[in-house]
């Protein structure tokens, strides 16, 4: 489930406040399931340049459901999980107003409501093998860094060179196969194939699962270690390296049809110490087939900073997508790249409010 907070935000042409209405987590009668649900509004200001000086009001609904087999009383090592997802506006996205590359606002999208996510996990091999099959999102368990979840700006959760192809992610998914392995005592492998093309681009709205030719696959991999414990412990480390091909008829930057593209990345993050922590981000596409050739992301988060405020967390973080030479040429009097930086203090009221 997303990260429910209150934050603000300061670029050079908008500040944004994210707006948490309601998060709840439940624990049913049944013994093994989960349920969580949330409820989160963004309002946006464009207060000078890019398009259109103007506000977007942004909301977006989680509803989860989360089922262990075993302890359903059903079959060992399996688990089902089903979560629907609806998104409304006011008319105005804010990447219509800022003219930016990287999606201000994480939960940008048209309106729809979806089954979201509908899968079967199942572990083989005293758990050293797991395979998924069903709708995923690919963004869920690959190019993820935990500290980098702090930040509101698309791109430190999914780095624009990949989703500017429009793969397995949010707001829509396709139906996939993953399988994960461990490797060793700290690391871990993992390979996935997706539908080329998620749900139906003519139609937002609704679920949608389509097998149309031209569709192609989208099929990604990732190898990476952690060590040092869980995310906040003092030394805890994670290095991944991953990459993706994209197989489904589309255009270069040229106008010329292709039926492959492909890009790699290498992402890592460290705990300092309790309260400090780093991530960084890197990740190429091919010159030739993409508008984003690049991109580059970094932050920093403190946690507990404030005296008093134990469970804080502030951020900064830097992220910068180049356009490649060929994007370029073919347009050319844009801007070679596009830079976002965010200043973020998550103050927690709640369990439920931050």
């Amino acid at each position: 489930m997303k990260t429910i907070r209150y934050g603000l935000l300061c670029f050079c042409a908008l500040t944004l406040a994210q707006v948490p209405i309601w998060a709840q987590e439940a624990e049913p009668e049944l013994p093994g399931w989960e349920l969580e649900g949330a409820l989160t509004v963004d309002t946006l200001w464009n207060l000078s340049g890019g398009i259109r000086q103007d506000e977007a009001i942004l909301g977006n609904l989680d509803l989860s459901a989360f089922v262990d087999t075993e302890a359903a009383g059903w079959w060992k090592n399996g688990s089902f999980f089903l979560y629907v997802l609806g998104n409304a506006n006011a008319g105005r996205l804010p990447t219509e107003l800022v003219g930016d590359i990287q999606a201000t606002s994480n939960i940008e999208a048209d309106e729809a409501i979806k089954v979201y996510e509908a899968w079967y996990d199942h572990l083989f091999l005293d758990g050293s093998l797991d395979l998924l099959m069903g709708l995923h999102d690919y963004n869920s368990e690959f190019e993820v860094l935990e500290h980098a979840g702090l930040f509101i700006n698309s791109s430190f959760g999914i780095s624009p060179e990949i989703s500017q192809v429009g793969p397995s992610i949010f707001p829509t998914t396709s139906l996939g196969l993953r399988g994960k392995i461990t490797i060793g005592e700290n690391g871990y492998g993992m390979a996935a194939v997706y539908d080329g093309i998620p749900g139906d681009p003519n139609n937002p709205r609704g679920t949608h699962i389509r097998f149309d030719s031209g569709d192609g696959v989208f099929a990604a991999f990732e190898v990476g270690r952690v060590t040092g414990g869980e995310p906040g412990d003092e030394g805890y480390t994670k290095v991944a390296l991953g990459g993706w091909l994209h197989t489904t008829d589309a255009e270069d930057v040229y106008g010329e049809p292709i039926d492959s593209n492909a890009g790699l990345y290498l992402i890592g993050e460290r705990n300092l110490s309790e309260r400090t922590a780093i991530f960084g981000q890197l990740g190429i596409a091919d010159e030739l087939r993409n508008h984003i050739a690049w991109y580059v992301g970094t932050g920093v988060t403190w946690a507990a900073l404030i005296p008093g405020r134990p469970d804080d967390l502030i951020g900064l973080a830097v992220g910068v997508a180049v356009n490649s030479d060929n994007y370029l040429k073919a347009n050319p009097g844009l801007n070679r790249s596009d830079t976002v930086i965010e200043l973020t203090w998550a103050a927690e009221i709640t369990e439920k409010l931050s």
